[in-house]
């Protein structure tokens, strides 16, 4: 029986080729979205415990403070609704951090089309305020366009993650209508 020749080894995907999986994926589909909402959320680089000693952020303090501000927006926006029948804004969560920045995330939102943009920009800024990480700084753009979400796909502050797909708060994330 004669050996099949060895398979050249494939090379791994490049930070862009992933990008743009990321990019084109259903996660990142908000065509069926009636607007797109462009927030940027900041977070406390430490903080001080009730016994006084001082708490570094990191990535997973990051990531339950996000799960934690879809939550609070959730309730907020829909009520018991959210508790009871699962309704949610949909919305996608990319973490960044890198050597010349700190840590900060990015989302795309949907808001909801019977709600005023103000009130919906109160209720983001105030879900943000009950998480104990937040920062004081955010930006919230209630008219944003496709281009937010190749933003959100952008290689830059990304590389300090161990694969570029981290940085998606995927458990934070959601894109289904209800």
């Amino acid at each position: 029986m004669a050996k099949k020749p060895p398979r050249p080894p494939v090379p791994p995907p490049t930070a862009r080729q992933l990008a743009d999986a990321f990019l084109t994926s259903s996660i990142m589909d908000v065509s069926g979205w009636h607007s797109i909402v462009a927030v940027s959320l900041n977070f406390k680089l430490q903080l001080r415990s009730d016994h006084g000693s001082m708490t570094v952020l990191t990535e997973d303090i990051c990531r339950q403070q996000l799960l934690g501000f879809g939550v609070a927006l959730d309730r907020l926006v829909y009520g018991n609704a959210a508790r009871r029948y699962g309704k949610r804004v949909r919305r996608v969560v990319v973490l960044e951090n890198g050597e010349d920045r700190v840590w900060h995330a990015h989302l795309a939102m949907e808001k909801p089309p019977t709600m005023a943009d103000v009130k919906f920009r109160k209720l983001v800024m105030e879900a943000w305020d009950k998480c104990p990480w937040s920062g004081r700084q955010e930006d919230i753009q209630l008219d944003a366009d496709e281009g937010w979400m190749d933003y959100l796909g952008k290689i830059r502050s990304k590389r300090e993650f161990i694969s570029w797909s981290d940085c998606v708060v995927v458990e934070a994330c959601f894109n289904d209508a209800k």
